[in-house]
């Protein structure tokens, strides 16, 4: 593993610490945005359905057999087992709020660009 620079070395002292921001999203429960979305898409639809009336029009199973099933099936064909797992973990974990230490996450970043840059410029 490549040393960190020395920014990222730096300890944050504990009156710092304490009046760090936490990341977006941080908490527990669902995030406010998924919410947000989630509950704007189901109000959409509902309009779309009072506006035309008919859930059937609206509704086309074979249509969405096709798109949703082949999106999953094309993107399983896209990456091996293992990264279509821990996509999946990934989306659930995504839906949940986790408390994250930002200076762990900015080190975090510098590790995987550190690792991107040496396997793209091969250095």
């Amino acid at each position: 593993m490549a040393r960190e620079p020395a920014q990222a070395r730096r300890r944050v002292s504990p009156s710092a610490a304490a009046h760090a921001r936490p990341l977006a999203g941080a908490g527990t429960g669902i995030d406010s945005a998924t919410l947000i979305g989630l509950c704007g898409a189901l109000v959409l639809t509902g309009g779309v359905l009072l506006v035309d009336g008919s859930a059937s029009a609206f509704l086309d199973v074979p249509a969405l057999l096709i798109v949703t099933g082949g999106t999953v099936l094309v993107t399983m064909m896209s990456f091996n087992m293992n990264e279509v797992t821990g996509a999946q973990r990934l989306v659930v974990k995504s839906l949940k709020n986790g408390t994250r230490d930002p200076h762990d996450v900015a080190r975090h970043m510098l590790r995987l660009s550190t690792a991107a840059r040496k396997d793209v410029l091969g250095l």
